[in-house]
């Protein structure tokens, strides 16, 4: 009997440290493995102004995971070029304390590195761009907001000329502009809103535009096209004979002057 009793108790005491032991197995293991949570945080969309170019880009956050071992939030998306509405993959780490850093694929094998930190307040980000085989550093600020500028440009326009941009609007936004006229002839210059076709056509056959506005004086002016929705947009200005104004041949070169900001806002 007291043979019995001693062989019950060692067993107890055997399965208990096996317990214990296997429970700490356990815990190391738990340890070990990258937890993840689910979360709104720093997705959706951003608008990334490029501030040495005058240029910006919508971003698309569509998946933003915390990773408990990193202490940090792992993004990944896609950036729709501004002028072509292709899309370039990115991906990257959103830390803790603010700092960021991700990657973005872009075309002809380019890889552009961002490193920066963000503002939580003011949902800001502060960027420098570095890219493969290219000393140079480029300055950037991405922002979470419901209209951002896609391309500002200043041109110089002589008599007989005429120039454009190409812009692409995405899902979920229309297009608005504004511009700041500081010399114009006084027959005025054209702006006109066309898509591909008609750009194509343009001072050939008749195929129109989308919109058409005469500048004829020195200032500023906005415009938001209601109509406007998603889709690639040429922006020509048109100091020639190819639009419905002419030209007054008098000998003289009557050129304009005028900066042109194309912004995409978003659809509520």
């Amino acid at each position: 009997m007291k043979y019995l009793l001693l062989i019950l108790i060692l067993g107890s005491m055997f399965f208990f440290s096996s317990c214990t032991l296997m429970l700490g197995l356990l815990e190391i293991i738990v340890d070990n493995e990258e937890t993840y949570s689910e979360g709104a945080k720093y997705s959706g969309d951003w608008f990334f102004y490029n501030k040495s170019s005058n240029t910006g880009n919508i971003v698309k956050i569509t998946s933003s995971k915390f990773n408990s071992n990193r202490n940090a939030y792992e993004i990944s998306g896609y950036m729709i070029g501004y002028s072509s509405g292709v899309r370039y993959q990115i991906e990257g780490i959103v830390k803790i304390d603010g700092t960021l850093s991700f990657i973005a694929y872009l075309k002809n094998g380019v890889v552009a590195h961002f490193k920066g930190e963000i503002n939580e307040k003011d949902s800001k980000m502060i960027l420098n761009a570095t890219y493969r085989n290219n000393p140079n550093t480029e300055l950037w600020e991405a922002k979470q907001s419901g209209t951002g500028l896609l391309v500002s440009k200043d041109f110089t326009i002589s008599e007989e000329r005429y120039e454009y941009i190409t812009v692409y609007i995405p899902d979920g936004y229309k297009l608005c502009m504004s511009y700041n006229c500081y010399v114009v002839p006084n027959y005025g210059i054209e702006l006109m809103v066309m898509n591909e076709t008609q750009f194509k056509h343009f001072g050939f056959d008749s195929y129109g535009y989308l919109k058409w506005i005469r500048i004829a004086n020195y200032g500023s002016r906005e415009y938001n096209f209601s109509s406007l929705g998603s889709g690639k947009y040429y922006i020509v200005l048109d100091n020639s004979d190819r639009g419905i104004i002419k030209t007054n041949f008098d000998g003289f070169n009557d050129y304009s002057k005028i900066r042109i900001s194309i912004f995409a806002m978003k659809l509520y």
